[in-house]
């Protein structure tokens, strides 16, 4: 894809593997309830679902790349 202003090519966007990551994390987070008798499974769930969420937030965000040569957003 080309920027509209200044026709140079825009980056290439992330956001499905952003995505699949995050959902795979938090996949994982919920095996890991499943011994939740253990305190450093419960501590590693925690963080998973923290990074996950953290990774979907970043899929949405990756739609909203600028130009790297004149720097406006592509509409």
């Amino acid at each position: 894809m080309n920027c509209p202003h200044c026709g140079a090519e825009l980056p290439r966007r992330g956001r499905a593997r952003f995505f699949i990551t995050g959902s795979l994390l938090i996949a994982a987070a919920l095996v890991l309830v499943l011994f939740i008798h253990l305190a450093v499974a419960v501590l590693a769930a925690v963080l998973m679902v923290t990074v996950g969420s953290t990774f979907f937030k970043g899929a949405a965000k990756a739609g909203y790349l600028r130009c790297k040569n004149c720097g406006k957003l592509p509409r």
